[in-house]
C-alpha cells in the first residue's frame, strides 16, 4: 500500500470520524410540515407557473421567428410554422387557465 499525502491522511480522519457520528433524524411531523407548506403555496405558484410558461413561450416563439429570418426563410414559411404552434400554446394556456383556480376570484 503507498503513502498518503498529509492532506490525504487527514481527509481520512476527518471521513472516519464524520462516518461516526450518529445520523441525524427528522422530526416525527415533518411531512406534516411540508404538506402545510406545500398546500398554503400551492395556488400562488400554479398561478406563477402559468405566467412563465407563457412568458416562455413567447419568448422561445420569438427567438424561433428571428433564427429563421436570419437563415433566409421566407415570412410565409415562418408564418406557416409559427401560427400553428402558437394557436396551440394559446388555446392549451386559456384551458389550463380556466380549469385553475385563482384565489380571490
Amino acid at each position: 500500500m503507498t503513502e498518503m499525502e498529509p492532506e490525504g491522511v487527514e481527509m481520512d480522519r476527518f471521513l472516519v470520524r464524520s462516518m461516526r457520528a450518529p445520523v441525524p433524524a427528522l422530526p416525527s411531523n415533518f411531512d406534516q410540515g411540508v404538506m402545510r407548506h406545500a398546500n398554503r403555496t400551492s395556488d400562488l405558484v400554479e398561478r406563477y407557473h402559468l405566467m412563465l410558461l407563457a412568458a416562455y413561450a413567447g419568448v422561445s416563439a420569438l427567438t424561433s421567428l428571428l433564427i429563421m429570418h436570419d437563415a433566409g426563410l421566407g415570412w410565409l414559411p415562418i408564418t406557416g410554422i409559427l401560427a400553428p404552434l402558437m394557436l396551440i400554446s394559446a388555446a392549451f394556456s386559456a384551458w389550463k387557465m380556466k380549469q385553475t383556480r385563482i384565489p380571490g376570484q
